[in-house]
């Protein structure tokens, strides 16, 4: 993996391990096995007795922790700015939003 502008070895040694998990996660086919579970549960043929049913929620909950401790939700990805440095942000007067504007609608 190369070194991205502005990326730390902090940084990159916390990716490098994130894909490691990844990988370490989908060769012990996790996914694969919660999948398989649902489809048992969906399954409407099949009848499932309180106890099976709840030993089969509490491995399908427990696969899942497991899986969203190395793989990061989604909602908690983090923004960088450009070359992994701090968001910059700004603010327009009224006569730069005006111009922006106007030269957007000549574009158009």
């Amino acid at each position: 993996m190369a070194n991205k502008p502005g990326q730390g070895r902090p940084t990159m040694a916390r990716a490098v391990r994130q894909q490691e998990y990844r990988d370490l996660l989908a060769n012990q086919g996790h996914l694969q096995h919660v999948i398989k579970l649902l489809d048992q549960i969906a399954n409407l043929d099949e009848y499932l007795d309180q106890e099976h049913f709840t030993r089969l929620k509490f491995v399908v909950e427990s696969k899942f922790k497991l899986i969203s401790k190395y793989v990061p939700d989604l909602k908690s990805v983090e923004v960088t700015g450009e070359g992994g440095g701090p968001v910059v942000t700004s603010t327009l007067t009224p006569e730069e939003a005006k111009l922006i504007s106007s030269k957007l609608e000549e574009m158009l």
